[in-house]
């Protein structure tokens, strides 16, 4: 199971897709079908961790995959060394928001003792795993086709970075590679579900002062999709 938050981070894989089928519902588009293959269910879920959540909820309660993917667009991190083009990959998923903000500072959920998930002893605050064996297939394929990428962990936001003393505050707390707006949402439903999760995503931008000259969005997301679609059979 893929899923992408806006139709053209999606386009070129359903237009990859065979023997597809229109699946959508509740006002979330679906596409049902194959690729190298494997069967396929793309998701395209809208911006935003609410949204997100929904469609990754309600996709789960109605399939069955063996692995849910989010990818799509991303911001790189001063110092990541990531460019525009670029693809990378989560080692780990974690909600930059989620806390309080006091006059010393922001604080995690961990500070504020208000886990979002628990599993057994296993509490977890706002960072969220991925599936290690699959990742590890997932950086080999990558390295096999010779394709370029990071990987680290991944922040999720509400407010997307605008400014370089908010990239700096950020920087320094996650030591991020990568930011997104759907990651972490997609990632808990995931986890509750017990469903294998990972993350790969396209760099659109540098995070930091908003310079729109410099984004690259159709080329981010035509090498994520290139990406998915020669390293899919190996997933």
């Amino acid at each position: 199971m893929l899923v992408c938050a806006v139709p053209f981070e999606g386009d070129l894989i359903a237009d990859a897709m065979k023997r597809k089928e229109d699946v959508s519902g509740w006002g979330i588009r679906r596409l049902r079908g194959s690729l190298s293959d494997r069967d396929l269910l793309l998701v395209i879920s809208g911006a935003g961790k609410t949204n997100a959540s929904i469609a990754t909820t309600l996709t789960l309660r109605e399939y069955d995959p063996s692995l849910v993917i989010s990818f799509g667009l991303g911001g790189a991190y001063p110092g990541s060394g990531l460019r525009p083009g670029d693809i990378a990959l989560a080692s780990k998923e974690i909600y930059g928001d989620e806390g309080v903000i006091l006059s010393s500072g922001f604080r995690d959920l961990r500070f504020m003792n208000l886990p979002l998930v628990q599993r057994g002893r296993q509490v977890f605050h706002n960072t969220l795993p991925v599936a290690e064996s699959h990742l590890r297939r997932l950086a080999a394929a990558l390295n096999k086709e010779e394709i370029f990428f990071r990987k680290g962990p991944f922040v999720t936001v509400s407010t997307v970075t605008g400014t370089d003393a908010r990239a700096e505050q950020l920087r320094r707390r996650y030591r991020p590679v990568c930011e997104n707006m759907e990651g972490a949402a997609v990632a808990h439903v995931s986890f509750i579900r017990d469903v294998p999760f990972l993350e790969i995503r396209g760099i659109s931008n540098p995070v930091g002062r908003r310079e729109k000259r410099d984004w690259k969005l159709r080329e981010a997301a035509f090498s994520v999709q290139d990406a998915l679609i020669r390293i899919i059979d190996n997933l």
